[in-house]
């Protein structure tokens, strides 16, 4: 973790804490709770994107080295275009996380619109990374479905828990932000 994800963190509850003061606190503890932690998770977890994007940029050249390479079934310009993508949608829902601190019903179907697409495209890098670099030897199936399970358990529950009704009515209807709460 950089210090660039701490001070993300800091800016998020400094978010929640000006949110809570213009809309009122969250009414029930679990959801609340819950929710703080969910956001400093996702943080956690697409941070690094951020900051690789930031070393694309500057050091364009030695970043290409790393990620235009053969990975698996993919060819070199599929592997680039396929972490670019990831990398971008990651940076979308890191700056989303904020947008959902500021109670936005918007920023909160992006969000659940685009976590099972970079899950999904996360496991394929994942497995295409894993089977570049495997052996014979290597349990294929059980490593696609070890890889399958831990990123369904990393943002499975995060799109579960903002789909969930109780959760848009306790969070996003207290201050009304952006338009009227609806099923996603």
């Amino acid at each position: 973790m950089s210090g660039g994800t701490f001070a993300l963190i800091g800016v998020l509850i400094a978010t929640i804490i000006r949110k809570d003061k213009q809309f009122g606190k969250i009414e029930s503890k679990k959801i609340a709770y819950t929710h703080i932690g969910l956001m400093i998770f996702t943080i956690l977890i697409t941070g690094f994107s951020l900051n690789v994007l930031i070393q694309m940029i500057f050091k364009f050249e030695s970043t290409l080295k790393v990620i235009y390479v053969s990975n698996w079934v993919f060819s070199p310009l599929m592997n680039t275009i396929l972490w670019g993508i990831i990398t971008l949608l990651n940076v979308v829902i890191l700056f989303s996380v904020f947008n959902l601190a500021s109670r936005s019903e918007k920023a909160r179907k992006l969000f659940v619109m685009l976590l099972p697409i970079v899950c999904a495209l996360s496991i394929l890098r994942s497995i295409g990374d894993i089977m570049s670099r495997s052996t014979p030897e290597t349990p294929v199936g059980l490593v696609v479905v070890l890889v399958i399970a831990v990123l369904s358990l990393t943002y499975l529950p995060i799109f579960f828990f903002y789909r969930n009704a109780n959760v848009k009515k306790a969070i996003f209807s207290n201050g009304k932000t952006d338009e009227k709460i609806e099923t996603a």
